[in-house]
């Protein structure tokens, strides 16, 4: 209700007007921020300094970049890795080349709008320069960006201001905001260098995808991968297990300031080991060196530091870089374990007939991966790093006893990986609770904005219940879907208030009726539906890690007998045997062998616009046409119209 007082009618009406189907939660929930006028450096006045609380802007700022500059440096590693960074850092890495690999041609203007396209209404860097600035740039000035990009690309200097980044200090949820530990730094970088920054990465990513340099076991930040890979696969690995009645210990690990600490001269030395040379790897050399900042608490800034260590959160490089420094980590893991890794989230999972056997497994499996983590700079959080037994069986076990790093590992009965939580018994209750509380609040929000004299329409309602609440439910539920149906009924209440709500009808009016007035359906069904959806986007991706689990499982005999719910490869196959969907028709995808840089922008003739359809003879377009093509003789003409029959279209 606070927020509709404080909101100036005209931004509420503008933000209505703006929702679109595809409006994404994270931007819901940002203008609703922006209208309440709510402000995230708002908590940082609560610093406290010996007890003392800080209220002076500029000790604050001061405070926290002095923590974070602190935070990347080198004194942050221990003692062992110091001795490794010195004697690794003795030798500089050299890229020199003559620069014939096709990813350091000079950049093109294709790639520039392209860049652009795809860059946001983010905040400026240090420069005040906005993308809105860059997006609306004439062909002319457009031309003179490219050839100063061309330039820095060539010469190999990266400007000194590009460097220079204002960090807002975002307070962890959850956490003590009087900690200045307790605060993500999100750099705000030059959106000049952004734009250059995603053109390398653009070129950085197809060279990594096409020769398959990173890990199998990566999904964050890759085409064609996403957090429900990795999810579908700790699922089925567990269903498996139960199958045969063994046991399963799995560790979700914390990298402590995973971003902070990255070894920038580890990541050149990666970059040299992939047989990168030239342009690309000398401009990220540029980018990594040498870093400043500056924090900005409200209006005020900190004096400047520097960012000794670490990759800056926030730029376009930064999680490419870093998943190539921690990409292998999955080399260290022993046969016979199962590593799920998302750019910094990173589990292990073994399974045995005996759960001493899989605590000994596991043991040697953690020290072999403590043994990489410290000979590359990175540190586990003892303390939220966490150790889970799954197991079905009736039967009282001992908790098993993990160390790290000579600390014995936390076991909790239940924990959360890539937003879903897992419990003991594989049962996903404690998600569907955690998923009902979470989407309980959400509707508030529906509540205050759907008053029937001053709120909105329904299908700004409906908008919002879809990007707000059905997202939530939607998430994840290829793998909680497999829970009980008493357990799922819960979720059914919310999605059926959600919609009541957006539509302003009544109480006893009934669910049939509402899915239809809404063109929803039932929460059942739109499980099945994404559900089927995924597994026909993983048919086109042989080389994805879910893919051997859900159309070639194991234990299928198991499962007929028992009362078990199956994995996902299991469930789904019933589903499109129903719908008459034949998957072995479903093509691969595949990276193309030719460099996306090198392919000409297409030109496009419009002249036949400018006649109007409804009022121009047909003899007219015939002899326009015969203009454009007495221009072209070389050209083949393609008639894309086509005819339908049955179930064939031609072209």
């Amino acid at each position: 209700r606070h927020i509709i007082k404080t909101q100036k009618k005209t931004s509420w009406q503008n933000f209505c007007s703006s929702l679109t189907s595809k409006t994404k939660p994270k931007t819901v929930w940002k203008a609703i921020r922006k209208i309440k006028g709510k402000k995230s450096t708002s908590s940082l006045g609560h610093l406290k300094v010996n007890g003392k609380l800080l209220t002076d802007k500029k000790q604050i700022a001061n405070l926290l970049a002095s923590t974070i500059s602190k935070n990347s440096s080198s004194q942050h590693y221990s003692p062992k890795f110091q001795a490794i960074k010195k004697q690794h850092e003795k030798k500089p890495v050299k890229f020199t080349s003559d620069n014939t690999e096709d990813y350091n041609q000079p950049f093109s203007m294709l790639e520039l709008k392209q860049a652009l396209q795809k860059s946001n209404d983010s905040a400026v860097g240090p420069d005040d320069i906005h993308y809105r600035l860059l997006t609306n740039l004439p062909e002319s000035s457009l031309t003179l960006l490219l050839t100063v990009f061309n330039s820095i690309w060539e010469s190999g200097i990266f400007p000194p201001s590009w460097r220079e980044a204002t960090i807002v200090a975002i307070p962890k949820p959850g956490k003590d905001s009087s900690d200045p530990n307790n605060y993500r730094p999100i750099a705000l970088t030059s959106c000049l260098c952004k734009t250059m920054e995603r053109m390398v990465n653009n070129r950085l990513m197809w060279v990594l995808e096409s020769k398959g340099l990173l890990a199998s076991e990566q999904c964050g930040f890759r085409k064609n991968r996403s957090t429900a890979d990795h999810l579908v696969r700790f699922d089925s690995y567990i269903r498996n297990a139960f199958a045969k009645k063994e046991h399963v210990l799995a560790i979700f690990f914390d990298l402590e300031k995973a971003y902070d600490t990255t070894w920038k001269h580890g990541i050149l030395s990666d970059l040299y080991d992939l047989d990168f040379r030239g342009h690309l790897p000398t401009f990220i050399d540029g980018f990594l060196s040498h870093r400043l900042f500056q924090v900005r608490a409200g209006s005020t800034l900190s004096d400047t530091y520097e960012q000794e260590m670490g990759v800056p959160q926030g730029s376009i490089l930064s999680p490419v870089l870093f998943s190539l420094k921690i990409n292998n980590i999955v080399k260290s893991v022993l046969k016979g374990s199962e590593a799920s890794l998302f750019v910094d989230d990173f589990a292990l999972c073994i399974r045995a007939k005996f759960l001493p056997h899989a605590q000994r497994l596991m043991q040697l499996c953690v020290n072999s991966v403590q043994d990489w983590i410290s000979n590359n700079g990175f540190k586990f959080s003892t303390s939220k790093t966490v150790c889970m037994h799954f197991c079905n069986q009736r039967n009282h076990f001992a908790e098993p006893s993990i160390l790290l790093d000579k600390t014995p590992i936390k076991v909790v009965s239940e924990a959360k990986f890539l937003g879903v939580v897992f419990d003991r018994t594989l049962s996903y209750s404690s998600h569907v609770n955690y998923l009902k509380t979470n989407c309980l609040k959400a509707l508030d929000i529906l509540k205050v904005v759907g008053h029937t004299d001053w709120g909105a329409d329904q299908k700004t309602l409906l908008c919002l219940y879809r990007a707000l609440v059905r997202s939530k439910l939607d998430y994840g539920c290829i793998v909680y879907g497999a829970a009980s149906n008493n357990i799922l009924k819960k979720l059914d209440p919310i999605h059926h208030q959600g919609i009541r709500i957006a539509l302003g009808a009544f109480r006893t009016s009934p669910v049939t009726s509402l899915y239809a007035k809404a063109q929803e359906m039932s929460l059942k069904n739109r499980r099945k539906k994404l559900s089927m959806n995924y597994v026909l986007k993983l048919k086109t991706c042989p080389d994805n890690p879910a893919y051997s689990c859900v159309f070639e499982p194991p234990n299928s005999k198991l499962f007929e007998k028992s009362r078990l719910s199956p994995p996902l490869g299991l469930r789904i196959l019933p589903l499109f045997e129903d719908s008459k969907i034949d998957l072995d028709v479903v093509d691969d995808t595949t990276v193309s062998d030719t460099p996306p840089w090198s392919q000409s922008e297409p030109q496009i003739c419009l002249s036949l616009t400018k006649y109007k359809k409804d009022t121009t003879n047909p003899e007219v377009y015939k002899q326009a046409f015969l203009e454009i093509t007495s221009r072209h003789p070389n050209h083949v003409q393609i008639f894309t119209d086509g005819s339908k029959v049955d179930e064939k279209v031609a072209a």
